[in-house]
């Protein structure tokens, strides 16, 4: 599966986000659409530190001019306990929402998520491109996702898909065997919620492995880095209910990650690699024959070690049940 990032997110400005006395101006960030800011501890806040924020590095855009590149904040506020807490990016905003209107549109595309870099264009209400957006987008949604194969916008007009951020750092417990498994896996979920869970599962098991394949070390990536060719492969399948927590989750190169899926290969407790007899059979296997025996890396935080629980049902359910 591709990188599900790889999609712009907007949202439709209120009186709220723009400019107002007693107020910090800048755009008001729906819970739905959080997962695609970076992380921000909510734990910690308290009356005497209402706010939480990380800077992110931003070059804006109006109605397709480059305006400038600045850095702001994706903030967490609780005012005080005097409001409802709210997500808003605020600060250095002055020069894109200057002179800006309710219902003027705010497209947000991460460049390079791994430096929160992103690329802020805002969109005149009734200006050519706005036209053109909207005619694309349910006007009865504030914000969302944009899928950019259904819009009049140029080929490449949104860049290239997102890179994993080294810096997302969100700390799990040892997974109890339990939670390695997902009894809604194989149901319908709502699109926003679909892409959280599976952008966060990539994110975190290519962060874990310093975006290397756990066998080979390849990080194959496109001249612009951009793209990353390693995979985030599920040891026990979503399709088996696999559930999206990082101990259920290996980094592989895209052959490695078929072969594993195809139960060509297995990881044994002592976490080397064992390959299927008779696969050396066909010759164009040979590469895959070579790897047996060896020992997979494993990152460097034990807590997100693979879990041998997720592997033994690997070997149990698909490399000893399928056919070579």
């Amino acid at each position: 599966m591709g990188n599900e990032l790889e999609t712009p997110i907007f949202k439709y400005l209120t009186k709220n986000d723009l400019s107002q006395s007693g107020h910090q101006a800048g755009p008001v960030i729906p819970l739905s659409l959080i997962w695609y800011f970076p992380l921000l501890a909510t734990d910690t806040i308290s009356p005497s530190e209402p706010t939480n924020s990380i800077s992110i590095r931003v070059a804006g855009y109006k109605n397709g001019l480059f305006i400038g590149s600045f850095v702001t904040r994706f903030q967490y506020q609780t005012w005080g306990g005097t409001r409802k807490p709210e997500y808003r990016v605020t600060g250095n905003l002055k020069g894109l929402l200057e002179n800006c209107q309710e219902e003027d549109l705010l497209l947000i595309h991460s460049t390079d998520k791994a430096a929160f870099r992103y690329r802020f264009e805002l969109l005149s209400k009734g200006s050519p491109l706005w036209r053109a957006m909207a005619d694309d987008i349910d006007r009865k949604l504030s914000s969302g996702i944009i899928a950019p194969s259904k819009t009049k916008f140029p080929s490449g007009y949104f860049g290239e898909e997102f890179r994993y951020p080294d810096a997302y750092k969100e700390e799990y417990p040892r997974i109890r065997s339990e939670l390695l498994i997902d009894p809604d896996a194989q149901f319908q979920e709502n699109l926003i919620r679909r892409k959280q869970r599976s952008s966060l599962f990539r994110l975190e098991v290519l962060e874990s492995y310093g975006g290397k394949c756990a066998v080979t070390a390849d990080q194959m990536k496109t001249i612009d880095l951009s793209n990353n060719e390693v995979e985030a492969a599920h040891i026990i399948p979503r399709e088996y209910n696999g559930s999206n927590v990082i101990q259920n989750g290996i980094s592989l190169n895209r052959r490695l990650h078929w072969a594993f899926d195809c139960g060509l290969w297995c990881v044994k407790d002592d976490f080397t690699i064992s390959v299927k007899k008779n696969t050396s059979v066909e010759r164009f296997n040979q590469y895959l024959y070579d790897l047996d025996g060896k020992r997979i890396s494993l990152p460097n935080d034990v807590s997100k070690h693979p879990s041998q629980d997720a592997f033994a049902w690997h070997r149990e359910n698909i490399f000893e049940v399928k056919t070579p």
